[in-house]
This record gives C-alpha cells, structure tokens and sequence, in this order.
C-alpha cells in the first residue's frame, strides 16, 4: 500500500458510507410507498397488495443499515488514526497538504491557493510532508499490502 492508498481510505470510507445511507433510504422510501410504517409509529396500513415487495423492501433497508453500522466504526477507527498522524507532523502545513491533495482531493494549484503559497513552496513541502509521514508511518500501511 503507498501513502496515497492509505490516506485515500479516508475518502473511499466516506464515500462508500454515503452511498449505503443513500440505499437505504431508497429502500425505506419503498416500504413506506407499500404502505408500511417502519419506525412503529402510528397505525400500519397496507396499501399494496404485492406483501412480498413489501418484506424484501424491508429486508433490504435492512441489510443496508447493518452495514452501515459495521462500516461505520471502522470508519470512525480510521479517520481517528490518520488525524492523529497528520496533526503530529513537525509542521502544520505537512498535516494540511496531506489531507488536502489525498483525502480531499484537492489538486496542487489549489492547495496552495488556500495556504497562501506558491505552487513550487506547495511542492516543497508536499515532498518533504511525504518523506516525513513515510519515515514515521510507514509501517501502518506497508504492512497491510
């Protein structure tokens, strides 16, 4: 694994966590249009008469929010981790390029438009970021290729 596959987990995470949240939703948004109330509250009344559309919608929204919730404390796990290393980087800029290029995705032009530098400071310190966090991380993420 490079630097940029470990810290663009972050990013894939959030990614992959929103998509289930929009599925599930999807799928509550089906049972109630079948005329189930999937919270409990209030009365229960069927307006379909397809049960069975009904019951795999359920099961699906379901399914959906188990994996959202198993994802979500790994993604919690690992968003602690990589914020910790970039906040003890030996300068506070190394943290940020970090988190802007592979987390955000921010390209270089705009990086340093938000530090306020030039391009060629933001490369500067963009190598030194990386040299520094493979010195001092690297064996969070060699280890797992």
């Amino acid at each position: 694994m490079t630097i940029a596959s470990y810290l663009g987990q972050l990013k894939y995470a959030d990614l992959r966590f929103k998509r289930l949240l929009e599925k599930a939703e999807e799928w509550h948004n089906i049972a109630i249009g079948t005329g189930l109330n999937t919270d409990g509250s209030g009365d229960r009344v069927q307006t379909s008469k397809r049960y069975d559309k009904m019951e795999s919608a359920i099961i699906e929204a379901n399914e959906y929010e188990r994996l959202m919730t198993e994802q979500y404390a790994d993604y919690v796990k690992l968003k602690g981790t990589i914020e910790r290393q970039l906040a003890s980087m030996s300068k506070f800029e190394y943290g940020l390029v970090l988190d802007y290029y592979y987390i955000q995705g921010l390209t270089e032009g705009e990086i340093s438009a938000v530090l306020g530098t030039t391009e060629r400071t933001l490369k500067r310190y963009k190598r030194a970021a990386i040299q520094e966090f493979d010195e001092r991380y690297g064996e969070c993420y060699r280890k797992k290729e």
